[in-house]
């Protein structure tokens, strides 16, 4: 019977632990995000970001959409090398956060809109240039990243991206920065 007690919680827990340990080493878990201020420019996988700020479209009462909001949001990343292009390929994702950590991925709902010249990158599979190639070294992408969120957190929304800091696509060991930032136009 003691034999039964001590046997019993390492049947059930070294399971457990080793598929954990697994996890925890590939980093498979959502990483814990380095906090950035508005207008600052941040190192991460050897790419450098910042963000340009957002711009809210509040859908009215008479729209199926109402009581929602459209956020586009201004990434830049500049890739270091030919290794930081690599990784923003592997693995490049964002959400929006709020104050809760309630989080909303990106929606491709509002995607067809006119850009103009702005020649954004492409989020779809990892991060990529306009051309749908691996942004090369040095070169400032903007990545237009649009959230559809309650219109009521708008305000206090700071903006994650995860990045791959492994090439293995099977471990990419994410890292990841939260950025607060200003809406554009706000000061005019």
């Amino acid at each position: 019977m003691a034999s039964l007690l001590v046997l019993l919680p390492l049947a059930l827990g070294v399971p457990y632990w080793a598929e954990a340990s697994r996890e925890t080493d590939r980093r498979w878990f959502h990483p814990e995000p380095q906090p950035v201020a508005a207008g600052e420019t941040v190192e991460l996988a050897g790419s450098e970001w910042y963000v340009t700020g957002y711009s809210p479209n509040v859908f009215g009462d008479e729209s199926d959409l109402a009581g929602t909001a459209a956020v586009d949001v201004g990434f830049h990343v500049i890739p270091g090398d030919d290794r930081a292009s690599g990784l923003l390929e592997n693995l490049c994702q964002f959400r929006a956060v709020d104050e809760q950590g309630r989080f909303w991925e990106p929606t491709t709902e509002f995607s067809f809109r006119d850009t103009a010249d702005l020649d954004p990158g492409d989020i779809s599979f990892g991060c990529r240039d306009a051309d749908f190639e691996p942004i090369p070294p040095g070169k400032d992408q903007l990545l237009i990243v649009t959230f559809a969120v309650p219109a009521d957190v708008v305000e206090e929304l700071r903006y994650e991206v995860r990045v791959a800091t492994e090439a293995e696509a099977d471990a990419p060991r994410p890292a990841a920065l939260l950025f607060s930032a200003e809406e554009l136009g706000a000061g005019d």
